[in-house]
């Protein structure tokens, strides 16, 4: 009886680990629902579901369920992840709105999952409730700082819920994080001999594989992955060869396969030049250093103008500087396990290239600088961990020699200050396994409430901005008119439009627009009415090209002019289908307009 209790509790005990791992997954995503839900109940919900760049996914779905000629004019991006990401939600969900809500969740949740991996990285052999603890402390401050963001503007300093949404490249951070724990993982020493050898050999042919599989997926997406991670790591991993920190070999070998995959990401995209709307040397203005200045100052001076963005402006300046000082603090500490000053160093280069660089290279757009926000991930988990080492024994000491506390935390900090000193837990009791389980019931009652909330607070911003769609079928009523509008003015409807909701998108000229749209869409079919709103911007011509509309048709946000069965009709759909049809041949489509 007595063995096989012990048996028992021995299963328990190994059991018990992932339980505490389970445990901090739904904790996570607790947190996460809680961002969402932020989110979705604050103006910032514009960017995520109804902003012209952010439901290209929507509009990608629904030209496929319309079994349109596949004619795409993305922008630089390719979004080679987020697509297929995308269109298994939209399966496993109701509507658009649905699937974009679950993709910001499974996003910060993919955000947490890779916190947790840096932390057992960065805190080599401590017991796995303390690992878990610590990614939790870490995800909790991009989380907060979410919670702080709440305008519609894309281009504030307000970083942290991009990663929620599908468009402003969330697999580039993600892909930078992944890329920064390989490396980690790389720069290990290898088993001394024999067939820990073989194995540890395998080990590293794998991860350099997956790196250079990981670099060149990236870079075909999104070439920012090769600002952003590659030319960092590269940096990183030649300054800690020539410090002697690690091989020369073990430096060079993942520096030429990130190199390499950057070419061959590059020349990937050779083929797919169709589909792209602008090349990536487009957005650079090197040597214009007043336009990014002027930008960015202007970004900075809006968030003083909030409480929240004051608050979220010194977080992300602590953040940045903490990096900093970090990394270069790693290179003084020859001491610290080399995978640690990796990652730290890896940051520090990263926020100082992506600070500096953007405003060298003329960039204007503030979602460039979303490293600056997640590169510190890479170092929290240690100082965390520290930090809770720190405190927890100054507790220790204080109970046990109440009359030197002071001196005797002096004493621990210096101890926890050495690297790879720390005792793993002890393995968890059965009344731990038993609080780890009502733990559990009480995190998924918990997420049920927060579920149903944010379900209802979903449904509510949904109701809020489809009125504007409902007031052009409602004027359609039915007939299968096609109209025309600008970027900012018909997205939205055409996502949450009905069927009969046909649209096409035209710049200020009236000719076709290919960006972030099917060409498919200009099919020489009559546009018998414009969508304008306050920021469409017309050339002066309009009204002499066009002439007068039947009607104007006011929907509150924007104005219907119903052109159907006038000379306005006809210019606009000659113009519209020409400029359609000169696109689509320099692409390389049809040389004529469908139908």
């Amino acid at each position: 009886m007595t063995q096989g209790g012990d048996d028992r509790g021995a299963r328990r005990g190994v059991r018990s680990p992932w339980a505490i791992d389970l445990l901090g997954v739904l904790v996570a995503v607790l947190l996460t629902l809680l961002a969402v839900l932020h989110l979705l109940s604050t103006s910032r919900s514009w960017l995520l579901f109804f902003d012209g760049d952010s439901i290209i996914l929507p509009l990608f779905e629904r030209s496929l369920q319309a079994g349109q000629p596949f004619e795409w004019a993305m922008s630089t991006t390719v979004f080679l992840i987020e697509i297929p990401v995308y269109l298994v939600l939209a399966v496993l969900t109701a509507n658009p709105f649905d699937a974009l809500t679950v993709n910001a969740v499974l996003n910060l949740v993919a955000l947490y999952a890779l916190v947790r991996l840096i932390a057992g990285l960065s805190l080599p052999g401590r017991g796995r409730r303390f690992v878990v603890a610590v990614s939790l402390l870490t995800f909790a401050v991009p989380l907060a700082a979410t919670l702080l963001e709440s305008t519609t503007n894309a281009d504030s300093l307000e970083l942290f819920s991009l990663l929620a949404t599908t468009t402003y490249y969330y697999p580039t951070v993600l892909a930078m994080l992944v890329a920064a724990w390989l490396l980690a993982r790389l720069v290990e020493r290898d088993a001394p001999a024999g067939r820990a050898t073989r194995a540890a050999s395998r080990r590293r042919v794998a991860l350099l594989v997956t790196l250079g599989i990981l670099t060149v997926v990236s870079v075909t997406s999104n070439p920012l992955y090769g600002v952003w991670t590659a030319a960092p790591a590269v940096v990183t991993l030649i300054a800690l060869a020539g410090l002697g920190r690690i091989p020369w070999r073990a430096a060079l070998t993942p520096a030429v396969i990130l190199i390499a995959g950057c070419f061959g990401g590059m020349l990937v995209r050779k083929p797919l030049a169709p589909y792209l709307s602008m090349d990536p040397a487009n957005y650079l203005h090197i040597g214009d250093i007043l336009t990014p200045l002027r930008f960015y100052g202007a970004a900075i001076v809006d968030m003083f103008s909030r409480p929240a963005g004051v608050i979220e402006l010194v977080l992300l300046s602590a953040l940045a500087s903490v990096t900093v000082v970090a990394g270069f603090a790693a290179l003084r500490m020859p001491q610290l396990p080399v995978r640690r000053q990796l990652l730290f160093l890896l940051a520090a280069v990263t926020v100082l290239a992506v600070a500096v660089g953007s405003v060298l290279v003329g960039t204007n757009a503030t979602r460039y600088l979303q490293p600056l926000a997640f590169a510190p991930l890479l170092v929290l988990p240690a100082l965390v961990g520290q930090g809770l080492d720190a405190v927890r024994h100054r507790k220790s000491v204080r109970a046990s020699f109440p009359n030197r506390g002071a001196a005797g935390a002096r004493t621990a900090a210096r101890v926890f200050s050495q690297p790879d000193v720390s005792t793993p837990a002890p393995p968890p009791s059965a009344s731990t396994t038993r609080r780890a389980a009502l733990g559990l019931v009480l995190v998924v009652l918990l997420l049920g409430g927060i579920t149903g909330t944010g379900a209802a607070v979903a449904a509510s911003a949904s109701r809020a901005h489809l009125p504007g769609a409902a007031c052009l079928e409602g004027w359609l009523a039915g007939r299968t008119l096609t109209g025309a509008g600008q970027f900012w003015a018909i997205r939205g409807l055409k996502t949450y439009g009905a069927p009969d909701v046909r649209l096409v998108q035209i710049d200020e000229y009236l000719n076709a627009r290919p960006w972030m749209v099917n060409l498919a869409d200009y099919d020489g079919t009559p546009l018998s009415y414009l969508i304008v709103d306050d920021r469409s911007a017309w050339g002066e011509e309009l009204v002499d090209t066009m002439g007068a509309p039947r009607a104007n048709i006011s929907c509150g946000t924007y104005t219907i002019l119903d052109y159907t069965g006038t000379r306005g009709e006809r210019v606009l759909t000659t113009r519209v289908t020409e400029s359609a049809t000169l696109q689509r041949v320099q692409r390389g489509f049809e040389s004529r307009p469908h139908g």
